[in-house]
């Protein structure tokens, strides 16, 4: 069984660097949530803010009960045919609406592995067709499985895109508003200036949110970043984490954790071999010692952005969240 739908992209009010909301489905996060030190700082159990959602009443404590429950969607289901457009971030037209890009391309990866090609020829890449008429891009993938994509210029001819991936993406269901993310090279500099930094060419830049077990934004998370030796990647050499303002949209160099979007970044980091480690650390109340709450593996590539979408620890998470 096959379904068909178009999704729109204007609910882009606070997208933040890279952050898209495609999903809502029960995963990522692994299990035993006291910090495995896993290269942590030795004040682990001390730091950390307290992790809080927006509620029915205000600020309230995130809810992380799925935490070591839930597992990855199965790739089983229905194939299903969607179309998004993609959305330049951090840029509006004249009437404040998103900027789509048409002059891209855009790779889907059915089994959410993201091949190191750039031409789509690995064997569980498809090219997304445009459509014209609408300015969306068309592609099949399973109804309950995460999906990878990247997003890549077209030609020279079209504005400048940093290459920007995006993983464990689950598709949108019948009247959401989603979209495939892409940053242009001014914005990412820009960004990058805003936090008091300079991009360095041939890293990588990694940009997402945490949500909670209820899929919203989680304020109060610190940030942590490993490479596959276990090395901590992030307060090392030029690597420099970036947190945002209230509003989502500039770099704030006074903030130490995600803001009321959940949002949370890393330029310049150093390409080596194997998959990052990305977790996400904070504390339940503030009698509590903080714990790692979300934890995957991403690749990360030379000049160029990896999104990922950090939801609570699940059951299944890779292997080396558990160590």
């Amino acid at each position: 069984m096959r379904r068909t739908f178009v999704a729109t992209a204007f609910a882009l009010a606070a997208v933040a660097l890279g952050a898209c909301p495609m999903d809502d489905d029960p995963t990522t996060s692994p299990d035993g949530h006291v910090a495995a030190d896993g290269g942590g700082s030795a004040d682990s159990a001390t730091r950390g803010s307290t992790l809080t959602v927006e509620g029915t009443s205000g600020r309230e404590p995130a809810d992380l009960t799925c935490i070591g429950q839930r597992t990855r969607p199965s790739a089983a289901g229905n194939d299903v045919t969607l179309q998004l457009p993609v959305i330049s971030f951090g840029q509006r037209d004249a009437q404040g609406k998103p900027v789509t890009v048409t002059a891209a391309e855009v790779h889907v990866f059915s089994d959410n592995q993201i091949g190191a090609d750039t031409d789509c020829s690995s064997g569980s890449c498809q090219k997304a067709t445009l459509d014209s008429a609408s300015g969306t891009f068309r592609f099949t993938v399973k109804d309950k499985a995460w999906f990878s994509y990247r997003v890549v210029a077209a030609s020279s001819a079209g504005p400048p895109i940093i290459t920007t991936l995006e993983h464990n993406v689950a598709p949108p269901q019948q009247g959401d508003s989603e979209w495939f993310n892409v940053i242009l090279v001014p914005v990412l500099d820009g960004f990058v200036a805003a936090s008091k930094t300079t991009r360095v060419a041939g890293s990588a830049v990694l940009a997402g949110r945490l949500v909670d077990c209820q899929g919203r934004a989680v304020s109060g998370a610190e940030l942590r970043l490993y490479d596959a030796a276990g090395a901590r990647v992030d307060a090392a050499g030029s690597a420099r984490v970036v947190y945002f303002n209230d509003a989502g949209t500039a770099p704030d160099a006074a903030r130490v954790d995600t803001n009321a979007d959940g949002r949370y970044a890393a330029a310049n980091i150093a390409i080596a071999s194997g998959r990052y480690r990305v977790e996400l650390w904070g504390r339940r109340d503030d009698k509590t010692a903080s714990e790692r709450v979300a934890c995957e593996e991403v690749e990360l590539f030379a000049d160029a952005m990896t999104n990922l979408r950090a939801r609570p620890l699940r059951k299944d998470a890779p292997d080396s969240c558990t160590k």
